[in-house]
């Protein structure tokens, strides 16, 4: 996967786009069910704190799933979406009083 050919749409205006919106974009062009290495993520949106970039992926909706892999003394980190779209949890919550 080439981290260059990735197209994303950005709030931030024509041309710019946001850090979320790089990693999102390189999780997105994956394979279903294919594993990404961090390395990779880190190459897409220029941050090194790539967690926080999939912190906050996660808070407006998307499941991410995560997995480490141990080589030596040397731990690789490996994401993919579970979700192709956004899903947001909702709370219904009784707002009915008994008036007597």
């Amino acid at each position: 996967m080439n981290t260059q050919d990735i197209a994303v749409s950005s709030p931030l205006g024509q041309g710019r786009k946001s850090q979320n919106d790089l990693v999102l974009a390189v999780l997105k062009t994956a394979r279903p069910g294919d594993w990404v290495a961090m390395p990779l993520l880190v190459e897409a949106s220029g941050s090194y704190v790539v967690h926080s970039r999939i912190s906050d992926l996660r808070n407006r909706g998307w499941q991410i799933e995560q997995r480490n892999e141990r080589h030596g003394r040397q731990i690789h980190s490996f994401y993919r979406l579970a979700n192709l779209e956004p899903q947001f949890l909702v709370t219904v919550t009784d707002q009915t009083t008994n008036a007597s």
